[in-house]
C-alpha cells in the first residue's frame, strides 16, 4: 500500500502527538518548522534549517538522524533529551560544531562522518558514558575534541 500523502505546514500543528517522523521532501520544504514534542524518532535527510525549531521539546527523542542536512547545530539550548541514544548527521556539511551533550547523556551512537566543516566537538562528549560508536571519519576541519572520552563501550 504504498499511498503518497501531501501536507502543508499546518498540518503538522494538529499532529500534537506524532511519534514517528520521516520526511521526504524533495522541494522546500523549510515551512516545516512544527515538531511534534512526542516524537521518539525524527528521520529528515537533507533537514533544510540550520537548528532545530526552538520550540521543539525534543524531552521523548530516541533517535535523531538529520544526515546530509543543512543543520550548523542541531540544538542552540540545552533541553533535557535523556532518551536521545542515537544522533546521526553524516554528511552534513554546514556543520561546524556539535551541541553540548550533558543534557543528553545516554547517547550511544553519534555520527559525524563527512561533517568536512567541523571544527568543534564540545567537550560534553566526555559525559557520554555509554558512548559505543564515535563516527568522525572524513571530518577533515576537526580542531578541536575533548581529551576524555568514556571509551569504556567503544567498539573497534
Amino acid at each position: 500500500m504504498n499511498k503518497i500523502l501531501t501536507l502543508s505546514a499546518n498540518a503538522f500543528l494538529k499532529m500534537k502527538r506524532l511519534r514517528l517522523l520521516r520526511v521526504i521532501c524533495h522541494s522546500n520544504c523549510r515551512d516545516l518548522v512544527y515538531l511534534s514534542s512526542e516524537l521518539r524518532l525524527l528521520d529528515w535527510t537533507g533537514y533544510p534549517l540550520k537548528s532545530l525549531p526552538l520550540s521543539f521539546k525534543p524531552e521523548n527523542l530516541v533517535a535523531i538522524l538529520l544526515s546530509y542536512s543543512n543543520i550548523e547545530q542541531p540544538w542552540k539550548e540545552n533541553k533535557p533529551m535523556h532518551k536521545l541514544k542515537v544522533i546521526n548527521l553524516q554528511g552534513s556539511e554546514n556543520l561546524i560544531k556539535t551541541p553540548n551533550f550533558k543534557m543528553a547523556p545516554n547517547v550511544e551512537s553519534l555520527v559525524l562522518e563527512g561533517c568536512t566543516r567541523l571544527a568543534y566537538v564540545d567537550p560534553s562528549v566526555g559525559v557520554l558514558k555509554r558512548l559505543k560508536l564515535l563516527n568522525l571519519r572524513g571530518c577533515k576541519s576537526l580542531r578541536s575534541l575533548a581529551t576524555k572520552i568514556g571509551m569504556d563501550l567503544l567498539k573497534n
